[in-house]
C-alpha cells in the first residue's frame, strides 16, 4: 500500500482496519511476547527500563513510532504512519527495524552472522481472551534481508549435542520452514523465514499429514508434544507452498530422537493429528 501524505489517513484504511483502531485506541496496552524482552532488547535498555510493562510499552512505541503512540492512546490517527498502521490492523505481521541503541547484542550479532540489512521485530496484533488483556501485539526478533524477513531463534548448545551446523540445518529444514543455522561457542542460532499466513488450521488432507510424518521421521526432532486432540486448531502449524510446517520457536530446542524413540514419535503423532484430516465429501 503506497502512502499518499495528502490523503487523510482513515482513508487508506479498509472499514475492518478503522473499526479495529477504534476498538483498540480506549487504553490499549502495549504487551510484549515473552522472548521479546532478553532477545529484543539491549542490557542498557533493560537496566534504565526494567523488565515490565512500562519497558515494553517504550520498547514498542519506539519501534512504532507515531503508530505505537496511536496504539497507546498518546497521540491522534492523523500523527500515525498509515501504511505501516494498516498492515499492523489487518492483522498482517509487520517488520520494524529497531535503533541499535536499543537493540540486544544477540540480534546485533544475529544480524552480523546472518548478513541481515536490518535487524527488529515483526509485530503482529493477536486478540485473546483474556479478560484483561483481550488485545496485544505479538513480537518476535527478526531480521531482514532484502525483502526476506526471518524470525530469530536462540538456545544454549548442550555439551552431549555434537551435531554439525549442516546437520542441524538440514534437520530443522525437514519440519520448519526454510533456516540457517549459525553455532557459537555456547549457542545455537536460527534464521527462520517468516511468512504470512490464512490464519489457524482447524483441518489438514490425509496427504499433507503423510507428507509431515515422512519429514518429521527423517527430522528425528522431538516436537509437537504439545499437540492435543482437544485442540480447536493446529496453531503451531502452518502451510507452506502446500505442505505442514511446524512453526513454534521451540524447535531448535528440539533435542535429536534415536530411532526407537521416532518410531514411537511418528506413531503418537499421526494418531494425534488424524482427528485434524477433513473427510472428502462423496
Amino acid at each position: 500500500m503506497e502512502n499518499n501524505p495528502n490523503i487523510h489517513p482513515e482513508s487508506q484504511l479498509s472499514p475492518e482496519a478503522i473499526e479495529t483502531l477504534s476498538d483498540l485506541h480506549d487504553g490499549f496496552n502495549i504487551i510484549q511476547a515473552t522472548d521479546c524482552t532478553p532477545n529484543i532488547l539491549s542490557r542498557q535498555f533493560r537496566i534504565s527500563y526494567g523488565v515490565g510493562l512500562e519497558a515494553q510499552n517504550t520498547a514498542m512505541t519506539a519501534a512504532l513510532g507515531d503508530s505505537g503512540e496511536v496504539l497507546a492512546g498518546a497521540a491522534t490517527i492523523e500523527s500515525a504512519d498509515s501504511a505501516a498502521l494498516s498492515e499492523l490492523l489487518e492483522h498482517k505481521p509487520t517488520f520494524f527495524t529497531i535503533d541499535t541503541s536499543i537493540l540486544s547484542d544477540e540480534l546485533r550479532a544475529a544480524s552480523s552472522l546472518f548478513d541481515a540489512d536490518n535487524a527488529g521485530a515483526i509485530l503482529r496484533v493477536a486478540f485473546t481472551g483474556s479478560s484483561i488483556y483481550g488485545s496485544k501485539i505479538d513480537s518476535f526478533p527478526a531480521i531482514k534481508n532484502n525483502e526476506v524477513v526471518s524470525r530469530v531463534l536462540v538456545t544454549k548448545r548442550h555439551e552431549s549435542d555434537h551435531r554439525s551446523k549442516e546437520e542441524i540445518e538440514k534437520s530443522l529444514n525437514y519440519v520448519t520452514l526454510p533456516s540457517q543455522v549459525a553455532l557459537t561457542e555456547d549457542s545455537v542460532i536460527a534464521a527462520v523465514r517468516f511468512v504470512e499466513d490464512d490464519g489457524q488450521l482447524k483441518s489438514i488432507t490425509q496427504s499433507e499429514l503423510d507428507d509431515w510424518l515422512d519429514r518429521y521421521e527423517k527430522a528425528g526432532l522431538d516436537v509437537g508434544n504439545d499437540i492435543s486432540t482437544k485442540d480447536e486448531s493446529l496453531d503451531n502449524f502452518i502451510l507452506y507452498r502446500g505442505a505442514l510446517h511446524w512453526c513454534d520457536g521451540d524447535v531448535l530446542a528440539a533435542r535429536p530422537l534415536d530411532p526407537q524413540e521416532t518410531a514411537s514419535k511418528v506413531e503418537a503423532m499421526r494418531n494425534k493429528l488424524q482427528h485434524f484430516v477433513k473427510v472428502a465429501s462423496s
